[in-house]
């Protein structure tokens, strides 16, 4: 069954372009249909493109504040030919039989605005699967205090940009908003006059800053060779938001050295885990005591719709009130007795979900001898959340209830960003 957003995107696309649904091949209309494709994608604030190849059935999917929905307007035919025309748009000729992931950016005017383009395809059992990115030129640099941290989580990462050694590690997982963070993070840091490099795969230009040097990885170099060209450059910070491998982990560790500072990407949910990630990959108890300043974990959230959002009593909606309950128990955490919140209801400016845009669900935290000993003694364990609890699950679960009891995101939303973080 559509969604609601799949349902308002078909309407856009068939408002912008009456013949959308028709099964014509011709290249005039493959090519405007496919202009009209990317144009609805822009005005509807979708970050992904999504063109999937089935036995029986392709698929068109945007992907929407971080949810995908279905395309269903267009023919499946005329499907194949929209994909190969993006890809003759970034110069990247079809030639599924050499079974290759490949990779192309383009630019392109939508919307009276600059938008670049990143395209990356997959060959796969039934044809090539494509995905495209959007990425707006023009946007202003992500600021730190736009990420809406509690006030004494921007004092902590704050006073971290005052350290001049160790790593703070960043973790979630690929959608949960860890580049947004580091870039809110380098915006910060310059601002101070400090030199940044950044390690990353794919370069975004969302740190504008003059004092700001960057370093796009895109090389099959390994990070710790790039690393090494690094030091001459003799940066305050060092921003790795790239995979690296379990050997090099120790080499990262010795760029925390007097005077320079390391902001280090993980895939792990919890702080906890973090630690937990560090000495499976050869960090000993004194190494992790000596360099680990602190953990960000990073999530996101679908913010409520302000122009069709209710306020009611949570007991009121018993779905937000059992997802609130559940995941309380999950982290053995106490429910608030009343909680005065605000629900989705859906308008044709959000789509009709309830939702628009996104928000920072972050925890962080200032990784004090108190909390290092607990974890290097092994005596905070998952099979013990009483003990877990003061910094994990509970402190991000509270984060969370505050979110909701002012009316920025629902119970649900919450409830989806700690099962699929953790």
């Amino acid at each position: 069954m559509p969604s609601h957003a799949g349902i308002a995107v078909d309407g856009m696309i068939l408002e912008a372009y009456p013949n959308a649904g028709s099964s014509n091949l011709e290249e005039a209309h493959i090519v405007r249909l496919t202009d009209t494709i990317l144009t609805v994608l822009v005005a509807c604030r979708g970050s992904n493109l999504f063109i999937e190849r089935g036995k029986y059935k392709n698929h068109l999917r945007f992907r929407i504040d971080g949810v995908r929905c279905e395309v269903s307007v267009i023919p499946q035919e005329v499907l194949i030919y929209v994909k190969k025309r993006i890809q003759v748009m970034a110069s990247l000729e079809a030639q599924e039989e050499l079974r290759l992931p490949r990779a192309a950016r383009m630019e392109c005017v939508l919307l009276g605005n600059q938008i670049r383009l990143r395209i990356a395809t997959l060959p796969t059992m039934w044809g090539e699967k494509l995905v495209l990115w959007v990425n707006e030129d023009g946007q202003s640099p992500i600021e730190l205090h736009e990420l809406n941290l509690e006030n004494s989580d921007l004092e902590t990462i704050t006073r971290w940009l005052t350290d001049t050694y160790g790593i703070i590690l960043v973790t979630g997982s690929r959608g949960s908003g860890r580049t947004t963070t580091l870039r809110a993070i380098a915006n910060r840091a310059t601002d101070a006059a400090k030199s940044v490099v950044i390690l990353e795969p794919d370069f975004e230009d969302k740190v504008s800053k003059s004092t700001h040097l960057y370093l796009v990885y895109r090389t099959n170099l390994s990070v710790t060779t790039v690393l090494e060209r690094v030091e001459a450059q003799s940066p305050d910070i060092v921003i790795i938001d790239s995979y690296w491998r379990p050997d090099e982990a120790v080499r990262i560790a010795a760029t925390a050295k007097p005077n320079r500072l390391t902001f280090l990407t993980m895939t792990a949910g919890t702080p906890f885990a973090a630690l937990n990630q560090l000495r499976d990959l050869g960090f000993d108890d004194q190494l992790v005591s000596n360099v680990v300043k602190g953990i960000i974990c990073t999530r996101l959230v679908r913010k409520l719709c302000p122009n069709c959002k209710v306020t009611m009593d949570l007991r009121e909606c018993p779905e937000e009130f059992e997802a609130l309950r559940e995941t309380c128990a999950e982290a053995n955490y106490a429910m608030p007795e009343k909680l005065t919140c605000c629900f989705r209801v859906g308008c044709e400016y959000c789509l009709g979900t309830g939702f628009y845009g996104r928000t920072a669900f972050n925890d962080v935290l200032n990784l004090t001898s108190d909390i290092l000993e607990d974890v290097l003694l092994g005596n905070a364990r998952p099979e013990h959340p009483e003990q877990y609890l003061p910094y994990a699950a509970g402190s991000t679960l509270a984060n969370g209830i505050r979110k909701i009891s002012r009316g920025v995101t629902t119970a649900s939303e919450v409830a989806r960003a700690l099962k699929r973080y953790n």
